[in-house]
């Protein structure tokens, strides 16, 4: 449940405000994980960022093929599906890192949420 809840929120951040953002998901996803925030934040970024490319290559046609191209072109005239995998990756290295944030955060808390100096 936590990984769908994650995915959504990643989702929701990603279509809001741009990629940069969803690192937030995976780190509160991590914080509510725990130990195993890193890798919850990783599947639940690669699946946001992989729905959001699967979107794209059926609403997009022929001129998602094209972008693709031309970013494996200019990483050195390598295969299309290179640009989609090389984005996925850097889509699980920020949610492994976001969740680890998310649950080195939580460790340091005691798994209590601080906010304006009142415990939740």
């Amino acid at each position: 449940m936590r990984l769908v809840l994650t995915f959504v929120f990643a989702l929701v951040l990603h279509l809001a405000f741009g990629w940069a953002a969803t690192p937030l998901a995976a780190f509160v996803g991590g914080y509510a994980a725990g130990g195993k925030g890193g890798r919850l934040g990783a599947a639940a970024l690669v699946l946001s960022w992989g729905a959001l490319v699967v979107f794209a290559f059926f609403a997009g046609g022929a001129a998602f093929g094209r972008m693709s191209d031309l970013l494996a072109g200019i990483l050195g005239g390598l295969p299309g599906v290179v640009a989609v995998v090389l984005a996925l990756v850097v889509a699980a290295a920020l949610g492994a890192l976001g969740g680890i944030a998310g649950a080195a955060t939580r460790q340091v808390t005691g798994g209590q949420a601080v906010i304006a100096n009142q415990t939740i």
